[in-house]
């Protein structure tokens, strides 16, 4: 497996910076940018943390703070930047995004999460707000904040889990029981807690858990099941758009003479199908049932725009597209995470050209693909060689490419088989 994360951080770390000279991008915004990533391994997420003095071996990296009667929590200045002299508010800066970047989307290293919340919390800990230093004027707690992070491991989830039931109600006030229902990866046993909790309702005293987990694309294939088959599961159409699903299940989906799954009962295919194309985990095999569908008469449909944006495309339809050399095409092709390795190529050969021909003419045409939307969009786990040419094109912002999820490969889209769709 190629490790882009260390390309990046050689780049960035290198004395020779040719390259970001010319898109004129500060190093620092590599860094802070690679720290958004939220497909980073543990190790490289503490790779990061090191480069501004933050390890299990230095000491704290937050710093409680009272004031006026309620609890904070700050972070503690840096003294490093990644062994260049630099000013101490541009180190705190990049300290500081790269610390609330790794809370909001990274995997958080067990012994800074034990620095927020130790094995015995108090009730300083459990309703301490963020400093604005930190994340801004929010006004929030940090629990609210932390349970949105879609990396938890089981036993930070766990921990939030395992309140008592007064705190537990509490904590639901600020949206922490649904942030996790909506965003975590649950183990059936924390899926099935949540189902039942007492505590996730809306103002009608409606239990709501249900609606939130059909918006969590991080679901099993099980979990799914278990929400399809249940009647009662609110937003059926967050559930269709968003989850990943075998071809058995798929199948059933689109099956109405007689309806297989009891929540999808009296809901027009139409309406079925119109969800799917939103839905961007599609296997190709799913992708291409969604068009045959619809058939490739009519690019102007709402329908079709979430096609080009979401789906694997066949090499007829992508090449019709680029044909059409038409702006609005062009913005929905460069966000489509499914695009094929040629494909992507096409797309980035084609901005190259067409910024090359405005350099030279001295004008200006918007009608072309934006390098900085295939850098972050594309899969990069295609094509070691086509990574290389976005990492020296003097067109893309490197942070742009830093952020791409895509940077380490994903188990689960391997196990899916996504990456087997070829040109």
């Amino acid at each position: 497996m190629v490790d882009y994360f260390k390309k990046l951080i050689d780049l960035s770390l290198s004395q020779d910076e040719v390259v970001m000279e010319e898109s004129n991008e500060p190093t620092i915004d590599i860094l802070t940018s690679l720290s958004e990533n939220p497909n980073l391994t543990m190790s490289q997420t503490e790779y990061l943390l090191s480069g501004y003095g933050y390890t299990e071996a230095d000491g704290d990296v937050f710093l409680p703070i009272l004031r006026e009667g309620q609890h904070y929590v700050d972070f503690r200045y840096s003294q490093f930047n990644w062994g260049k002299p630099t000013g101490l508010r541009e180190i705190s800066k990049a300290a500081r995004l790269t610390l609330r970047n790794i809370l909001h989307k990274g995997k958080i290293p067990d012994w800074m999460f034990r620095q927020l919340y130790p094995e015995k919390p108090t009730e300083a800990h459990i309703w301490t707000k963020l400093h604005p230093r930190l994340f801004g004027d929010t006004g929030k707690y940090l629990i609210a904040e932390i349970t949105q992070n879609p990396n938890l491991s089981s036993e930070q989830i766990d921990y939030f889990l395992s309140f008592p039931p007064t705190t537990m109600k509490l904590l639901e006030v600020e949206g922490v029981l649904s942030n996790i229902a909506r965003y975590s990866r649950l183990t059936d046993k924390q899926f099935e807690f949540l189902i039942d909790s007492e505590y996730i309702k809306n103002t009608d005293g409606i239990n709501t858990a249900t609606q939130r987990l059909a918006k969590n694309s991080q679901l099993t294939y099980g979990q799914t099941e278990r929400l399809l088959n249940d009647a009662t599961t609110l937003s059926w159409q967050s559930l269709v758009s968003k989850q990943h699903f075998t071809n058995e299940q798929f199948n059933h989906i689109i099956t109405t003479t007689p309806y297989y799954y009891p929540l999808l009962v009296g809901k027009e295919l139409p309406r079925i199908y119109r969800r799917l194309t939103r839905n961007p985990n599609l296997t190709p095999e799913q992708s291409q049932k969604v068009l045959d569908y619809y058939g490739v008469d009519d690019f102007s449909t709402r329908e079709f725009r979430w096609i080009i944006r979401r789906q694997h495309l066949p090499i007829p339809l992508f090449l019709t597209l680029m044909r059409k050399k038409s702006d609005a095409l062009y913005q929905y092709l460069q966000v489509n995470p499914n695009l094929t390795k040629n494909q992507s190529i096409s797309l980035f050969t084609k901005a190259t050209r067409q910024f090359q021909i405005l350099k030279e003419r001295k004008s200006h045409n918007s009608c072309i693909p934006d390098p900085d939307e295939i850098a972050i969009h594309t899969n990069l786990q295609h094509s070691e060689s086509f990574f290389n040419r976005l990492l020296k094109s003097p067109l893309i912002y490197k942070s742009w490419l830093a952020a791409n999820p895509t940077l380490n490969p994903n188990p689960r889209e391997f196990a899916l088989g996504i990456f087997n769709w070829m040109w």
